[in-house]
């Protein structure tokens, strides 16, 4: 939010009328955006405009010519017109953090004034008897400061608070800590750190910049310090921009105040780590050399080499984050590629050496071929072994949904790398095989259906159910009956990951080849459209659906058509014109006709509306069962004269619909 006060900087002091015209405007948007809102104020001047804009972004106070009528973000006027002969003074303050110093009030007596020398600021220094007060010297400006002091230390806290005033120094706030000698004081301390930065946060309405002096105080101090700032950047929009320790040189009479902030990014760093080896999650990581960057000029020695890491780390910790296996490996190849460079780069970054070899580890069991791109990747056993390692991982990490998301991929990687591996990244590959493993699942969970199988497809199928199942529960986030247990599905998935392992699934359908191709038609009382059917398929089976009516012409058609060794069923429809209900029921009557099968092709010619309906329904059945199916018509496009004085002559043939697609559909 930037906020702009307005008020006369020319007549402010003589005229209270117009001093009480102070009108705040407030744009809830970045500045980025405010050039399409403050035109209409300023469009008598351009320039102005650009003056503006420029304020807004740099929150320095500066005069333009005034010539506006105030308008609100809601369109509606907050101010009256101002004349031209007067300057308008316009801040504009964004939504900047406040910046604060944290110090304690320690014991005092026994000093005197001391020059404090800033190190590394090119001589700077300040001659005054209080550390805490030196270090708001020498690294402000502040806008508050925050002092933490004991019963006893507190007797000193007005010889603070004037030097604040004699130096300029905002008015500081006191607040009292226990000793810390017992583990609930130290708590307390904490505690109360942590609450004297929010209640600042919250009255200013701001994000909090502290820089932490650690001079003053009990020595266990500047641990419980950390501990409340690794809980405030953490979990709060508050930043520790810098620690500071005075040395204090008796002989001398000079204190050096040098920079520990490191002894903090030290501890930042080790839970990131600590989050890498226990999660698998360098988010953390890829933060902290983030900010590594920003200390970097651009174009120093190492920069480079931070930056590449960073991306690298970005794209390994977003790939495994999402379950992305290929877009994994391509990312820690980069990982390991980079690795190399930044442990020898002259920006050294906290414990990465010793992080470096865990990082390479798991990049190492991540990537593939450096040549590889997605395009070319080729499914290997040895790819699905890196999948493997993967899921292995995600597992010991506790990242159950996205473990079982590849489970699924993986046990259909390893379908098609026994059946189709050469476009085994193209979608209509894959609905394939996914549509045969479910329908391998479906036949394995009915105990009739399951007849038909082997005991390899019963494996598989049942498998595949299983993991469809499991994963669903964490896919639908727990939406259904019954609660899930998340440790119950860990172990669950771990044994479902050892079955894949050392599940086999080559030749899984050979079996089927051996199996019969079945066609489906309905009888009317048009006997030619059953007789180009046969000629057309030349089917090993044909599953007849006729009427108490049809059923007597059977015989004749088929031997009309005269096909070799073809093993013909009936199925009896009482009711053809009316029984649109009974269809799941008639189809569940002779499925077991479908799975026998290699193939279904589905006649929708012949009989009345209901029997196509049946026939059509075989078809979908065969599609749910992962058995390759077509529907099609035939066309006899003589007159019907023609039909009944000779109905044995072959139409045309029309195909409606196939599953599974074909490479040119």
């Amino acid at each position: 939010m930037v906020q702009f006060h307005l008020h006369d900087a020319t007549h402010r002091k003589q005229n209270t009328a117009l001093e009480a015209r102070l009108v705040p405007v407030r744009f809830r948007d970045s500045p980025s955006t405010l050039k399409g809102i403050a035109a209409p104020l300023w469009n008598a001047n351009r320039a102005s405009l650009r003056q503006l804009l420029e304020g807004v972004r740099t929150g320095y106070a500066l005069n333009i010519p005034k010539q506006a009528i105030i308008v609100s973000g809601h369109g509606g006027k907050l101010g009256t017109e101002i004349s031209r002969s007067r300057e308008l003074e316009i801040d504009a303050r964004d939504n900047r953090q406040v910046k604060v110093l944290l110090s304690t009030i320690g014991e005092i007596s026994g000093y005197n004034k001391i020059t404090y020398n800033l190190i590394g600021a090119n001589g700077k220094s300040w001659d005054g008897k209080l550390a805490g007060i030196a270090t708001g010297v020498l690294l402000g400006p502040f806008d508050a400061i925050l002092l933490f002091c004991t019963e006893e230390s507190c007797r000193y806290f007005d010889e603070y608070k004037k030097a604040c005033q004699d130096n300029s120094l905002p008015k500081p706030e006191k607040h009292l800590i226990p000793s810390g000698e017992s583990p609930e004081e130290q708590w307390s301390i904490v505690e109360r750190v942590i609450d004297a930065v929010l209640k600042l946060s919250e009255t200013t309405e701001s994000p909090v910049k502290l820089t932490l002096d650690i001079t003053s105080g009990y020595r266990p101090l500047p641990l419980l310090y950390f501990t409340a700032m690794s809980y405030l950047t953490s979990f709060h929009n508050s930043e520790l921009d810098r620690v500071f320790y005075s040395k204090y040189d008796r002989e001398t009479e000079t204190g050096k105040v040098f920079d520990v902030t490191s002894a903090f990014r030290v501890i930042e760093w080790y839970h990131a780590t600590k989050m890498f080896t226990r999660t698998g999650d360098v988010g953390g990581l890829r933060e902290l050399v983030e900010n590594k960057t920003k200390q970097i000029s651009h174009g120093e020695e190492g920069f480079n080499d931070v930056i590449s890491i960073r991306k690298s780390l970005i794209g390994m910790s977003g790939s495994f984050g999402a379950g992305l296996p290929i877009e994994l490996g391509m990312a820690a190849r980069g990982v390991q590629r980079e690795l190399e460079s930044v442990e020898e780069s002259p920006a050294s970054l906290p414990l990465f050496k010793h992080l470096a070899d865990d990082l390479r580890a798991i990049a190492e069991s991540c990537s593939f071929d450096e040549h590889e791109t997605k395009g070319t990747l080729q499914l290997t056993p040895e790819e699905i072994q890196r999948q493997i390692k993967i899921i292995d991982l995600a597992l010991e990490y506790g990242q159950v949904s996205n473990a079982l998301t590849m489970m699924r991929e993986t046990l259909l990687n390893k379908a098609l790398l026994n059946h189709d591996p050469q476009c085994w990244l193209e979608y209509p590959t894959r609905k394939y095989m996914s549509g045969r493993l479910g329908a391998l699942s479906a036949r394995a969970s009915n105990p009739k259906l399951a007849q038909g199988l082997t005991a390899k497809q019963k494996q598989a199928g049942k498998l595949w159910g299983e993991i469809i199942q499991k994963r669903n529960m964490l896919a639908h986030c727990g939406y259904g009956e019954n609660r899930v247990w998340i440790d119950d599905l860990a172990e669950t998935a771990e044994d479902i990951l050892e079955r894949i392992k050392s599940i086999d699934l080559s030749c899984l359908w050979e079996e089927d080849e051996e199996k019969d191709d079945l066609l489906v038609c309905p009888l009317g009382r048009s006997k030619g459209a059953m007789y180009s059917a046969l000629k057309h398929t030349s089917p090993d089976r044909m599953l007849a659906l006729v009427s108490p009516d049809t059923k007597p012409f059977l015989a004749e058609v088929v031997e009309e058509a005269n096909i070799a060794q073809l093993a013909v069923s009936d199925l009896v429809i009482e009711d053809p014109y009316a029984s649109f209900k009974e269809i799941d029921d008639l189809v569940n009557r002779r499925v077991d006709l479908v799975t026998r099968s290699k193939h279904v092709a589905v006649h929708v010619v012949g009989g009345t509306t209901m029997m196509t309906e049946l026939s059509r329904a075989f078809g979908r059945k065969a599609e749910e069962l992962g058995i390759p199916m077509e529907i099609f018509a035939t066309i006899d496009k003589r007159s019907r004269e023609e039909q009944r004085e000779n109905p044995y002559v072959v139409g045309e043939y029309l195909t409606l619909e196939r599953w599974p697609l074909g490479n040119g559909d």
